[in-house]
């Protein structure tokens, strides 16, 4: 599936799915090679649009779209200079579609039909606003100087921008995508907005998390030496400080079990009850970025790890990797994170 990547925001997440590239959907049957990463510098909707416009042409009916959110949609630009792809923005461009499209019809009509069609048609969009006769080119004018104009400036973009992303939606609707899922934050957690999204797309089924999303970009403290172990616990194992916690107790590390298994050298698989120690936590709430520390004895440890909760028969040797799993902080008993291999991170994928 192609991931289409906010590499402006987001250049961790074009990291981890270069490293590891297979992603975590909502049941087993659905989950999915990365391919190919299909990244955005200076993301927009319209350049969302565009991409898909890609995957359409090479015969791709599935897409990953990588960025920031909120419950509302998207964090990013409808257009260049327009406002954020939430809902309100969607549904904008989805109403006005239909109105475009009969305003083109009209302009095909036989001269002598115009007229009539527009009165009908301008008295349906703003009842009463034609009383009497009226010209051609008044209808015309009105219509794309007043009516077109005062619904780009709604979502903050100019006309020939609106025109565009109404266009490129269409083509995509049409293209019949079968499954797009999201990896922004919190999307999935308001169903009204996911559903409009869906009908902007026209995709058959929509994934997003109801949670937070992170890609946190970390290199191992691996040492053997109990007092420089016991240091980088004092450190980075205990709560976190950070403003965004002031007045509560921030995260603290999850420790990891491991499973070794056997090899030429070890003939049985063996356990080592917390292998790897790992704690994450958010710099930033809007949009939400994190942070990230670990720490193991060994790297055979690391390797075995990512191979258990990150992808198995991963390529990983050791030295810096980008970990990607779901925020559940504050989601009753669930720990802070969920990496994408544990059991719980399914249920935090919503589809509509």
């Amino acid at each position: 599936m192609r991931a289409i990547i906010d590499n402006g925001g987001l250049r961790e997440a074009a990291q981890y799915y270069s490293m590891f590239r297979r992603e975590t959907s909502i049941n087993l049957p659905l989950d999915f090679p990365v391919d190919p990463i299909d990244t955005i510098s200076n993301i927009t909707m319209e350049a969302v649009l565009d991409r898909i416009l890609v995957a359409v042409r090479n015969s791709e009916t599935e897409v990953m779209i990588v960025a920031h959110g909120e419950p509302r949609g998207f964090l990013m630009p409808m257009a260049r200079g327009g406002v954020s792809a939430m809902q309100v923005a969607l549904q904008a461009v989805i109403d006005a579609a239909p109105h475009m499209q009969r305003a083109s019809e009209i302009g095909q009509l036989p001269v002598a039909q115009r007229v009539s069609a527009w009165t009908t048609f301008i008295n349906q969009l703003n009842p009463g606003t034609i009383r009497g006769d009226i010209s051609l080119q008044d209808a015309e004018n009105w219509f794309n100087q007043q009516w077109l104009p005062n619904q780009a400036r709604n979502i903050g973009v100019n006309v020939q921008n609106f025109q565009d992303l109404a266009r490129k939606m269409r083509l995509v609707q049409a293209a019949n995508i079968t499954r797009v899922e999201i990896r922004a934050c919190n999307m999935g957690d308001n169903q009204s907005a996911l559903r409009t999204l869906k009908q902007f797309l026209g995709v058959d089924r929509l994934i997003a998390p109801r949670v937070g999303t992170f890609y946190v970009p970390l290199t191992p403290f691996v040492s053997d030496v109990d007092s420089r172990m016991r240091r980088w616990q004092r450190n980075f194992a205990g709560p976190v400080r950070h403003r965004i916690y002031a007045g509560t107790t921030g995260p603290s590390a999850r420790t990891f079990s491991v499973i070794v298994p056997a090899s030429h050298d070890v003939p049985m698989a063996f356990t080592i009850p917390d292998g790897v120690q790992l704690r994450v936590w958010e710099v930033s709430m809007r949009p939400h970025l994190f942070s990230g520390r670990a720490a193991s004895l060994t790297w055979v440890n690391v390797r075995c790890w990512v191979n258990q909760y990150l992808q198995p028969l991963s390529s990983y040797h050791q030295g810096q990797l980008v970990v990607s799993g779901l925020w559940t902080r504050g989601q009753g008993t669930n720990p802070d994170f969920t990496l994408p291999l544990e059991p719980g991170y399914r249920s935090f994928l919503v589809s509509v």
